[in-house]
């Protein structure tokens, strides 16, 4: 349980960021803000990994 929403948090993200830095500057932007994006997805999947652990604790 814990793992297949962790997996589903990050499909649905990593793409999304990809594409919403790309629409926004381009090639150029999308590789300064590559760590960024990579950021953003490791917070995401840490918050959803803690959230799943607290409704499996209840």
């Amino acid at each position: 349980m814990i793992s297949g929403s962790v997996f589903t948090v990050a499909g649905l993200l990593f793409p999304a960021n990809f594409l919403l830095i790309f629409k926004i500057n381009g090639v150029h932007y999308l590789c300064n803000n590559l760590h960024l994006g990579i950021i953003l997805t490791l917070v995401a999947i840490l918050f959803t990994f803690l959230y799943d652990l607290s409704l499996k604790n209840k």
